[in-house]
């Protein structure tokens, strides 16, 4: 993939650990994604009435 090893290049990383990290981040379970549905505390401990 062109794409890959130019990336490689440009950050100075093997073309493998490129690969191997765009393949890990496509198979992840993007749970980080989802939606929150619980309001959030915010520092001083006042609840956050936006849901995220």
């Amino acid at each position: 993939m062109r794409i890959h090893k130019a990336i490689s290049r440009v950050l100075k990383f093997p073309k493998s650990t490129v690969t191997d990290t765009i393949i890990q981040y496509k198979n992840f379970n993007t749970g980080l994604m989802a939606k929150r549905r619980h309001a959030l505390k915010t520092m001083d401990g006042q609840l956050n009435i936006n849901y995220y």
